[in-house]
């Protein structure tokens, strides 16, 4: 059975002509990994964008195949054309 599901992904992806440093506030002890704060302005960030891990342009489209319980699934992600501001980010 092939199951098809469009998400509307709440994310954003960071422009690469805009690096930003994503390092711990200064002082603090580099005993954990985690990132909790990346001090993203919205005027940083962009609704589409593209790299080796992501893609997120409008139409594209992720098939996921496996098996769950024995039988073929297929899972179809579509990136929609639809935006939402969130916390003041237009997210997609």
């Amino acid at each position: 059975m092939i199951k098809q599901l469009s998400v509307l992904i709440f994310i954003y992806i960071l422009g690469s002509h805009n690096p930003i440093s994503c390092q711990e506030e200064s002082g603090a002890e580099n005993s954990s990994r985690w990132i909790k704060d990346f001090k993203v302005s919205p005027n940083q960030t962009t609704i589409t964008g593209r790299n080796n891990f992501f893609i997120l342009e409008p139409g594209y489209q992720l098939t996921l195949q496996g098996k769950e319980d024995g039988k073929e699934m297929e899972l179809i992600i579509t990136v929609l054309n639809e935006t939402r501001i969130v916390d003041g980010y237009n997210t997609r």
